[in-house]
């Protein structure tokens, strides 16, 4: 094991090019394999971690070196990766979070000091803190929802009077729907406020910025989304993000993706992610054209961002803005159109020419990634993977919880337990083809007699 400000080399072939390319992210599975080995081909990796003892193998053929480092100890990282290429010779051209949130604010630390471009520590507040964010959805006219920060509940029971039930809460400072919850009156607030609170604190320790906001949660009024498109899914609540990046200025959109919903809560889970959108094209026009006002609202550019968006008969209404490329995203996007966005990723954050030939769309067809949830409990069995895997239309399974682990669920779990994707001669097939996979796929879980504390792997 590592102690913070080592590093490990890899055990591929070392490139001649003396430059190298820093990410960060927390992997724990091999959904992202494949993607990073074809970055790898374009410039020499450098991987910067908490836990490498933990990695999958794979990685020490595909990362140069991997570094220890800790998001909470900026100053050490960058000491570590100097003394790396001082003993290296490599220079570092570029960093980039992947498709991470947790280490945005930490990059925007090191990075001026490594002489590197990245987004600003103002600007990443204001995509990462979900207060400061709505404030400037509010000040720059964008579509939103009345809202309110909270750090107790007789004070939440005010504010919560003021916007109108049913309201969300939600950590001031987490993602992937962590503790986000509906509330549809007080008696809902109060019993489980103080653990809604206690946890987004837990959950914003892990990072540098989150130690800088003091405990609080946000409120907001719902919003009630709807699906505009025809599907076989019952999935009545609208939602799209919209993907892409800015270059220089200049706004870029790659793709969006329908995400939705089966129920308005309580819990947010992410049952169904499908790209190219189905949304009428005067609707999609909507977005792109909010997507360029939201980011200079952020005041976000060379960087790539994900936004999020409930569909409702009046419009998009927004939900948030990542600085970053949305979870696995980049999979899909390159499996339905060939645009490659990590090789667009490195070109951003290096400071190199990105063509248009890059985001250019090769071919179109229907991407869907179903998400399939276990039960919460110990993991003990997946079955029917190969059955499916087997399908000529199934592109892959991306399993993020091993058996073996612990499948926490909503509001606990910031991940389904794996994810299917397929494809189809058009949407309708695809369905098709995930609801078989749905069927065959079962999960053995054991809930343990005991309470389990909860463990953020975040």
């Amino acid at each position: 094991m590592l102690a913070s400000g080592e590093y490990e080399q890899g055990v591929g072939q070392m490139s001649k090019r003396k430059e190298i390319f820093l990410v960060y992210r927390p992997i724990a599975d091999d959904s992202v394999k494949e993607a990073i080995e074809h970055l790898a081909k374009s410039t020499n990796l450098v991987l910067l971690n908490e836990n490498p003892s933990a990695l999958p193998r794979w990685t020490k053929d595909v990362f140069q070196s991997v570094l220890k480092i800790r998001l909470t100890e900026p100053e050490q990282a960058v000491e570590t990766i100097r003394i790396y290429c001082q003993e290296s010779g490599y220079k570092p051209i570029g960093l980039a979070p992947l498709d991470n949130e947790a280490g945005v604010f930490f990059l925007a630390e090191i990075a001026p000091k490594l002489g590197l471009r990245f987004l600003s520590k103002d600007c990443v507040r204001a995509v990462r803190d979900k207060y400061q964010m709505r404030r400037l959805f509010l000040e720059h006219d964008l579509p939103s929802v009345p809202f309110s920060e909270v750090s107790t509940v007789d004070e939440a029971e005010m504010k919560a009077q003021e916007i109108g039930y049913p309201i969300v809460i939600k950590p001031r400072s987490a993602g992937g729907s962590l503790f986000v919850r509906r509330i549809n009156n007080f008696d809902e607030l109060r019993s489980c406020f103080d653990e809604y609170l206690e946890s987004g604190t837990q959950i914003s320790s892990f990072d540098p910025l989150g130690a800088q906001i003091k405990p609080s949660l946000i409120l907001e009024k719902l919003i009630e989304g709807v699906t505009l498109f025809d599907t076989s899914l019952d999935l009545p609540v609208g939602e799209v993000s919209i993907e892409g990046f800015v270059y220089n200025g200049r706004v870029c959109i790659l793709g969006h993706h329908d995400k939705p919903l089966s129920s308005n809560g309580p819990y947010y889970e992410e049952v169904v992610l499908s790209t190219p959108s189905r949304l009428p094209t005067d609707f999609i026009k909507e977005l792109n054209l909010l997507a360029e006002r939201t980011v200079k609202a952020v005041k976000l550019d060379n960087s790539f961002f994900h936004i999020e968006t409930r569909t409702t008969k009046i419009g998009p209404i927004l939900l948030e803005i990542a600085g970053r490329i949305g979870g696995l995203v980049s999979l899909a996007i390159k499996e339905s159109t060939g645009i490659d966005m990590f090789e667009i990723m490195y070109r951003l954050y290096s400071g190199l020419p990105i063509e248009d030939n890059l985001i250019t769309p090769k071919f179109n067809r229907p991407i869907i990634r179903f998400c399939l949830f276990a039960e919460e409990g110990y993991l003990e069995a997946i079955d029917g993977l190969d059955v499916v895997k087997a399908h000529p239309l199934v592109i892959d399974v991306l399993i993020h919880q091993q058996p073996g682990s612990y499948v926490y669920r909503a509001p606990r779990s910031y991940q389904s337990t794996l994810q299917v994707m397929v494809t189809g001669e058009n949407h309708s097939e695809a369905e098709t083809v995930g609801l078989w996979a749905q069927d065959q796929i079962k999960f053995r879980t054991k809930r343990d007699s005991g309470d389990v504390a909860f463990k953020l792997s975040y």
